[in-house]
């Protein structure tokens, strides 16, 4: 194993607060280093070829970025519930006025922890 890794994993572990400091730190640097290419390819002339090469590189790492997603989405199942409880529940006909706004919010959570992070953020945005 690198050094480097080796370090980042020991930090990681056994000080948790100077390791989320580092992460900010390199996080920090990297937004830096990218804002002053962007700055630097904004302020030059360029060729024509120079430009197609840029333009291939960005649709590059959005075709990572996408593939990437899609790997990561295709390993995830959605788990369904099984549609006969083994315990018998009360109806919510059946229940207290208590009873019911506990059951219907557990619901309501249920039926958001199921949803894409993309409904989720709509759904927020709408409120």
């Amino acid at each position: 194993m690198p050094a480097t890794q080796t370090r980042r994993r020991k930090l990681k572990t056994e000080n948790p607060e100077k390791y989320s400091e580092l992460l900010a730190k390199e996080r920090a640097a990297a937004k830096r280093y990218l804002l002053k290419k962007k700055k630097q390819w904004e302020e030059d002339n360029h060729t024509q070829a120079e430009i197609d090469e840029y333009n291939a590189k960005k649709e590059e790492k959005r075709r990572y970025a996408r593939d990437y997603y899609w790997k990561i989405k295709s390993g995830q199942t959605r788990k369904s519930a099984v549609a006969n409880s083994t315990t018998p529940k009360k109806r919510p006909k059946d229940m207290s006025p208590n009873e019911l706004r506990k059951y219907q919010s557990s619901q309501r959570r249920a039926q958001r922890a199921a949803l894409s992070h993309q409904k989720k953020t709509a759904i927020r945005l709408k409120e």
